[in-house]
């Protein structure tokens, strides 16, 4: 997982430079990324026998993780990450990135920010690591992008991976 992390926060980031967002934002980016799974480490930590069942309950059901964390937890880990770094007093746009990024349509957004950043770049990542099938990590929000006028900016971001 950090790893991962490291990964999403670094492609984030250069989504971001690319995007030519403020520093402060291409900052909240890179953060966001490296944070975005830290609610995954406060569940598997203080409740890891329902953390094993999130992940029978995953395999079984076939179902993807964020439903099977529903099921059991009634959240998600990216709700639970971002309640605790809005608790520790983390910048807004981080606190987004970080409960949004699996469901970027709930924020409002008029413009590219660090939450479509991170979303995008752990999509790519999910997608480019996984055989390039598709699952709920790899589906980028097509909707906000068109929204925000940059779905046609994908392939520029696919092509950071490398």
């Amino acid at each position: 997982m950090i790893f991962h992390s490291l990964e999403i926060g670094r492609l984030a980031n250069k989504i971001a430079v690319k995007e030519q967002i403020n520093k402060s934002d291409r900052d909240h980016s890179l953060l966001g990324g490296l944070l975005h799974d830290c609610g995954k480490l406060i569940l598997a930590a203080n409740l890891s026998d329902d953390y094993i069942s999130t992940l029978e309950i995953m395999n079984s059901e076939n179902i993807g993780f964020t439903e099977a964390e529903n099921k059991v937890f009634g959240t998600t880990h990216a709700e639970v990450g971002g309640a605790l770094l809005g608790i520790w007093g983390l910048p807004d746009p981080v606190v987004e990135a970080v409960t949004f990024h699996h469901t970027p349509e709930l924020a409002i957004h008029n413009e590219f920010s660090p939450l479509m950043a991170v979303h995008v770049a752990n999509c790519l990542f999910h997608k480019k690591n996984n055989g390039k099938k598709l699952n709920e990590n790899s589906n980028i929000n097509l909707d906000c992008l068109t929204q925000l006028k940059m779905k046609n900016r994908i392939p520029n971001w696919q092509a950071l991976l490398n």
